[in-house]
């Protein structure tokens, strides 16, 4: 029984079992051949020993074998939910850019066209200033519209990109105080 134990540790699959069956037969064959009906009575424990002994090292080493390979697999899948990770947080990142750049693109296309076109007409008014001071008051009442959208966009925007919270306002300051 040692021996087919020792094949089946040392030997491979197709080998193993040959070796195994050559103890086997040796082993039942004189048994039988030198004691007869009685020896093969006295040869069945020791076959069938031989043969648990093999197939217990073979299962242990297909349970050890299927338990690397699961190890494997483990260790590939959690890299690959590492790599994942990082990329659904650069995307998290690529997301929250693109967001605080799109106030920033409306910032410079509405409110800066605005402004500037404050500029043009206070720079109208100096002229009217000197040439018919009686426009001027048509000219300021514009100007006033101009600056409170230009203030109305700007406050938007900032509201936009101000994070979302669920604070409340310091005790005493009013809604209308914030937002002058």
């Amino acid at each position: 029984m040692l021996l087919c134990f020792q094949a089946a540790l040392v030997f491979t699959d197709p080998l193993r079992w040959i070796w195994i069956g050559l103890f086997v037969f040796l082993t039942g064959g004189s048994l039988i051949f030198y004691l007869g009906v009685t020896g093969l009575a006295m040869t069945v424990l020791s076959m069938v020993g031989c043969i648990l002994f093999a197939a217990y090292v073979v299962t242990n080493q297909e349970v050890e074998i299927a338990r690397l390979q699961s190890q494997a697999m483990l260790n590939e899948l959690q890299e690959t939910h590492l790599k994942l990770e990082q990329r659904a947080s650069q995307a998290e990142e690529l997301a929250a850019i693109e967001e605080r750049n799109r106030p920033a693109r409306e910032l410079h296309d509405s409110v800066s066209q605005t402004m500037f076109s404050i500029v043009l007409n206070i720079r109208s008014t100096q002229i009217l200033v000197e040439r018919t001071p009686a426009q001027i008051r048509p000219q300021l009442e514009q100007l006033q519209g101009l600056t409170q959208n230009a203030l109305g966009q700007m406050r938007s925007l900032i509201a936009q990109l101000r994070p979302q919270s669920t604070e409340q306002s310091p005790v005493g300051v009013s809604d209308e105080l914030r937002e002058k």
